[in-house]
C-alpha cells in the first residue's frame, strides 16, 4: 500500500546550493523507497574552483555526484533491488571533462548512469570542424565506445516538443533514468506497453494485423493508465502535484519482432518501417481520440489552459506515447505463464 504505481521520476536541475543539493539527496531517496527511479541535471552546480561568497572555492559536481550515488546504493526497492539515478551534465559545462571520464575509474559511480546534454548549436561547431568542440566530442565517442558511457541528451529535440512550453514553470530539464521520457520538474512517468505479437488475425491463411483488435485495446489503455494516475501513492507531495497536473501517460510497444516475424516482414526491411509507422499512427491517433473522449466525461488535466492544446481541443492527458524498455515486464509475463495483451509498468500490482 505504501509502493508506487509509477517507476521513474524526473528532479530536474539540482539547484546550485547546499540546502537544495541535500535536499535533493532526500527526495530521490524518499522516490527509492517507493521503488522508483530518478533523473536529476548537475548543470546549474557551479564548477569546481568557482567562489563562493566571494571566499569560498566550490568543489565542483563530483563530490555531489558521489553524494547521490551512495544514495542510490544505499536504498533497496522493497528490500531487493536497488535504485536506478541518471544523471546529467551540459556539454558546455566546464567540468564536462570531468563528468565523461569519471566512469574510466570503475570503482566510481557504480550506482548510476551518466548521460551529456547536447544542443544543436555544440552539434553546429563539431560540423564546422570546431577544434575545441571536436576535442569534446571525440572524448564523449572514446569513453562511450570503452564504458559504454555517457550517453547523449539531445536538449533541443527533448525540451522543444514540450507541449506546455508557453509556461516557464512547466519547462523540461532533463528525463527519466533510461531516457525515453523528457519529464518537468517532479513529475512521473506513467507507462504501458502493447503486446503487438498478440495483435495478428489470419483469414484464409494469411496473416495480417489486427487493427480492430488494437484500436480496442488502445482505448482500455488510455483509460487504465488515467485511472492509474489517481489511485497511486505518490513518493513525495510535488510528484503528487505535478503528476495530477499533465496527467501524462506513456502507452508504447512491445513484441514488434514478433509481430513482423508473423507477418513475414524482414525486421531490416523498408516494408519493417512501413509497418511501424502504420501501428504507432493508429496507436497515437487512436490514444488521442480516448484522451479526448475521456476529457469529456473527466474534464481535462487541470494544467491544459497553460498547453497547446487550449488552442485547439480538450484532451485528458498531456502526453500520450512513449516507446519505454520492455526488458523486465516482457520475462515476468512470459514467467507467470501469461502472454498479456497488455504490460503495465507497474506489473507488481497489476496484469491485464
Amino acid at each position: 500500500n505504501k509502493g508506487s504505481l509509477n517507476n521513474c521520476y524526473s528532479a530536474g536541475f539540482v539547484p546550485d546550493s547546499l540546502e537544495g543539493i541535500m535536499q535533493t539527496a532526500t527526495d530521490i531517496a524518499m522516490t527509492f523507497k517507493a521503488q522508483g527511479g530518478q533523473g536529476l541535471s548537475l548543470s546549474k552546480i557551479r564548477p569546481k574552483g568557482s567562489l563562493i561568497n566571494n571566499t569560498f572555492q566550490s568543489d565542483g559536481i563530483v563530490p555531489f555526484m558521489e553524494i547521490f550515488n551512495t544514495v542510490t546504493d544505499s536504498i533497496s526497492q522493497g528490500g531487493s533491488r536497488k535504485g536506478a539515478l541518471m544523471m546529467s551534465l551540459d556539454i558546455n559545462h566546464p567540468e564536462i571533462e570531468t563528468f565523461m571520464k569519471i566512469k574510466s575509474d570503475h570503482n566510481k559511480i557504480t550506482k548510476a548512469n551518466l548521460s551529456v546534454e547536447i544542443d544543436d548549436d555544440f552539434m553546429q561547431r563539431v560540423e564546422a570542424g570546431d577544434s575545441e568542440a571536436n576535442r569534446i566530442f571525440n572524448i564523449l565517442c572514446e569513453q562511450a565506445c570503452k564504458h559504454a558511457e555517457p550517453g547523449v541528451l539531445f536538449t533541443n529535440k527533448l525540451r522543444n516538443y514540450n507541449l506546455m512550453e508557453y509556461v516557464d514553470s512547466y519547462q523540461i530539464e532533463t528525463c527519466n533514468p533510461c531516457g525515453e521520457q523528457p519529464l518537468l520538474p517532479y513529475e512521473a512517468c506513467n507507462l504501458g506497453s502493447i503486446n503487438l505479437g498478440r495483435c495478428v488475425v489470419e483469414e484464409d491463411g494469411i496473416l495480417s494485423i489486427d487493427y480492430d483488435k488494437l484500436t480496442e485495446i488502445v482505448h482500455k489503455a488510455v483509460h487504465f493508465l488515467d485511472n492509474v494516475i489517481d489511485v497511486n501513492h505518490y513518493p513525495l507531495p510535488a510528484i503528487d502535484e505535478m503528476t495530477r497536473k499533465t496527467r501524462k501517460i506513456g502507452l508504447g510497444v512491445m513484441g514488434f519482432a514478433d509481430l513482423l516475424l508473423k507477418l513475414g516482414v524482414p525486421y531490416n526491411s523498408v516494408e519493417a518501417e512501413r509497418v511501424a509507422e502504420e501501428v504507432m499512427s493508429l496507436i497515437q491517433s487512436e490514444g488521442t481520440k480516448a484522451s479526448v473522449e475521456l476529457a469529456l466525461e473527466r474534464g481535462t488535466f487541470p494544467a491544459w489552459e497553460d498547453s497547446v492544446f487550449a488552442e485547439k481541443y480538450e484532451i485528458r492527458n498531456a502526453t500520450i506515447t512513449t516507446i519505454a524498455p520492455t526488458g523486465t515486464i516482457s520475462i515476468i509475463g512470459e514467467r507467470n505463464g501469461y502472454r498479456p495483451l497488455l504490460h503495465i509498468a507497474c506489473f507488481r500490482y497489476f496484469h491485464i
